[in-house]
């Protein structure tokens, strides 16, 4: 649903705040190399139609044609023809000119205590400079969620993810490709974004040497001409997960006035158009016909902990 929704969300963004920032719907291919991993992405693949996801199944020699910097021991892939890739940082930058040119107020580098409550209804949020007030209150920070509201800390954790770019310089690479412990996103500046481990160890952001070797070397064994590329960067984020790797969207069960969309793991860019109508239904009309009842705060046992 959300896939669906970004053409329509970034033509929005773009005609609101005039700002350009990449978008291609250029599609994704997912490859495998052994009999057993062939016949896991085959049982992915039955699972897609039902899901109303398109998606075509490729012989080896099928997605090397489609891709030719593919490695000539791929087996079989996945086609997803529907996926595509938006730059991110500028994305995101340009949400905050549109919340401006919108009306709202962004008060930068003033972090978020705690929520002000009162007769079980959020009022609007402490800081280390006051109080912000606010009839609504939507907890959407993230892998920092439990610095808002220490009863996400239960739920919400962080979990790291190591990336890096590289110039790929000449090597032809038109889709997005991913494969067994590593994938590759075609930047149309020249740039290929390889990525990410996922590792919980806390608020770690460290860039860890043997991490990024080898995240490196698995994606060039997907697509071998990366081994001639030049080393631009690596980095480190945090991503919010939840135990059962789910987001967290929807009205607390406790509080009046307060909301959740946080715990989005790997899928958060993707997600946000989806969980920006389902807020916005909720916070206008009590409801949305998005399906997002499983992912409730009520589903955790006890939801929450203590103030």
């Amino acid at each position: 649903t959300s896939n669906q929704m970004y053409p329509s969300f970034v033509e929005e963004v773009r005609a609101t705040t005039g700002e350009a920032f990449e978008f291609r719907v250029n599609g994704r291919l997912v490859v495998a190399f052994s009999d057993d991993e062939v016949t896991r992405l085959r049982q992915r693949f039955e699972l897609q139609a039902p899901a109303g996801i398109r998606a075509e199944w490729l012989a080896g020699a099928d997605a090397r044609a489609a891709e030719p910097s593919l490695s000539p021991e791929v087996q079989a892939a996945i086609f997803f023809p529907d996926h595509g890739l938006v730059d991110n940082p500028r994305l995101t930058h340009a949400l905050g000119t549109a919340v401006r040119r919108a009306g709202g107020d962004l008060f930068e580098n003033r972090p978020v205590t705690g929520l002000s409550i009162e007769g079980g209804r959020v009022n609007g949020v402490q800081t280390p400079t006051g109080a912000v007030a606010g009839a609504i209150v939507l907890n959407c920070a993230g892998s920092w969620s439990g610095l808002v509201d220490s009863r996400a800390r239960r739920p919400v954790r962080p979990a790291k993810g190591q990336m890096l770019a590289v110039d790929r310089g000449a090597l032809p690479l038109n889709h997005l490709v991913a494969g067994p412990g590593g994938s590759a996103v075609p930047r149309a500046d020249g740039r290929t974004l390889i990525g990410a481990t996922v590792d919980d160890v806390g608020f770690d952001k460290d860039v860890v040497a043997g991490a990024i070797v080898g995240l490196f070397q698995r994606t060039a064994r997907i697509l071998p001409g990366l081994e001639q590329a030049r080393f631009l960067d690596a980095w480190a984020g945090l991503r919010p997960m939840c135990p059962d790797h789910q987001p967290l969207i929807g009205a607390d069960p406790e509080i009046e006035g307060l909301y959740w969309a946080t715990g989005h793991f790997t899928m958060g860019i993707l997600s946000a158009p989806a969980t920006a109508k389902a807020i916005a239904d909720l916070v206008e009309a009590g409801r949305t016909d998005l399906p997002i009842a499983g992912f409730g705060a009520q589903r955790f046992s006890p939801p929450v902990v203590a103030l």
